[in-house]
């Protein structure tokens, strides 16, 4: 097809398949959240056959569509379930530990009373400014909150606009470890405005309104391993099938966004019904690729096609096909429809985001390789708000889907070493 002798190609079709429902709340959609922090395992449709530990969810955290999951399998299945986070990403979640006992709970939809949970460790109980986004440090103490339940009340009309009293009633063992007698320290007033910018920001999420605000669907992928001749193909029919899964917006010319991405630089022959893409014997100073695609939807109802490409770094040596330890490139890219072209954001160089000791830390702790690996909440934190500085066009749910793509974190019994060896770099 492409001039490349019959008896070294490898013919392949591509495998298209619809990992999740769309996220968006609707009837039937079983609502709850986590009793527990946990870490969450990806369900991108990925390259290898371990999975990959990209995402903590403090307690709290709200998760939809909750299944059995088909990723896990053996006696680790039953423990197992995949569920849509509130930010509308796809994941694993080690829910059921043991028979009997669970760990998130299911909640009623409906109540949309004024609350908020903190997502992060900010809070400053009894300080002028209980907030403490800016420094990260309290005047009194250390920053406490992440996962706690505010109310909102007293709603007050100002020239600023609504101004709310939020109140916190941490459980009995928090409140004791704080030392505080009279659970009025726990209240301080906060503007509407604030609510809504601390929201943007992921420091918070308010549970008087319906999460999730985007969702993200995974439909199709390919994977050139290294030292590898191969092509794949990928028919018109196909394409169309997987995306109408994920799409509500069924007349949305996926195929001619397939069409354009493959002209856009990424090796796809257009053959009219169908369209190739292959690459040749990979030399072992360069890199492997594999991409996967998908769908944005947003509250709105906007539907954006994605697309990340990953390139690994090979092992020397003719004739092996497995990656080395690093991912050396992430691409991103988010079709713009008033510009009719993909906004392509690369992530190349892990300096910029954080320091590893690669002494300490390898695919010896993943089973992976890794673009950087972040196994605390604060670290998290602190690198999705660098992601939101430096690419302000994003959304909070578009900097956690980011982040998610870059991160691959340790093990349980890694990560704490791990995380001594990972440092991020602030700005």
């Amino acid at each position: 097809m492409l001039g490349f002798d019959k008896r070294l190609l490898c013919i392949c079709t591509i495998a298209l398949s619809f990992l999740i429902s769309p996220a968006a709340q609707s009837q039937n959609v079983v609502v709850a959240e986590l009793t527990e922090g946990l870490w969450a395992e990806g369900r991108d449709l990925d390259a290898f056959g371990d999975r990959p530990v990209q995402l903590w969810l403090p307690e709290g955290s709200l998760i939809f569509d909750i299944r059995k999951t088909e990723r896990v399998t053996g006696n680790a299945a039953a423990k197992y379930r995949s569920a849509t986070t509130f930010h509308g990403y796809p994941v694993n979640l080690e829910l059921v530990p043991k028979r009997g006992d669970v760990r998130y709970r299911v909640i009623d939809e409906q109540d949309k009373s004024q609350r908020f949970r903190l997502l992060q460790s900010v809070y400053c109980p009894g300080e002028t400014n209980p907030i403490a986004t800016a420094s990260g440090t309290c005047e009194f103490g250390e920053p406490v909150g992440e996962g706690w339940v505010f109310t909102l009340s007293n709603v007050e009309t100002t020239a600023l606009g609504p101004k709310l009293t939020a109140t916190a009633y941490p459980d009995a063992k928090t409140a004791a470890e704080l030392d505080q007698v009279s659970n009025g320290i726990y209240s301080f007033d906060i503007y509407e405005r604030d609510l809504d910018r601390f929201e943007k920001k992921g420091v918070l999420f308010r549970l008087d309104r319906d999460h999730p605000l985007n969702s993200f669907s995974f439909v199709g992928r390919y994977y050139f391993p290294c030292n590898s001749q191969e092509t794949v193909e990928f028919r018109e029919e196909q394409v169309k099938s997987a995306f109408a899964k994920a799409s509500v917006e069924t007349e949305v010319g996926f195929w001619s966004w397939f069409k354009a991405k493959g002209s856009a630089g990424y090796g796809f022959e257009d053959t009219g019904t169908s369209i190739s893409s292959s690459r040749t014997v990979i030399d072992s100073s360069k890199a492997s690729v594999f991409h996967q695609w998908g769908l944005m939807k947003t509250s709105e109802g906007t539907e954006i096609p994605f697309n990340v490409e990953k390139r690994f770094e090979c092992q020397s040596g003719h004739g092996i096909k497995d990656p080395g330890d690093w991912i050396t490139s992430v691409i991103i890219s988010f079709w713009d429809e008033e510009e009719a072209r993909n906004s392509v954001y690369e992530f190349d160089n892990v300096s910029n985001w954080v320091s590893m000791d690669e002494t300490k830390i390898s695919k010896r702790h993943h089973q992976r390789p890794i673009f950087f690996s972040v196994n605390d909440s604060t670290k998290q934190a602190q690198v999705i708000q660098k992601i939101l500085s430096d690419y302000p066009d994003f959304s909070y749910d578009q900097a956690v889907f980011v982040f998610a793509q870059l991160n691959n974190g340790c093990s349980g019994r890694f990560r704490s070493e791990c995380n001594n060896a990972t440092d991020v770099n602030l700005p």
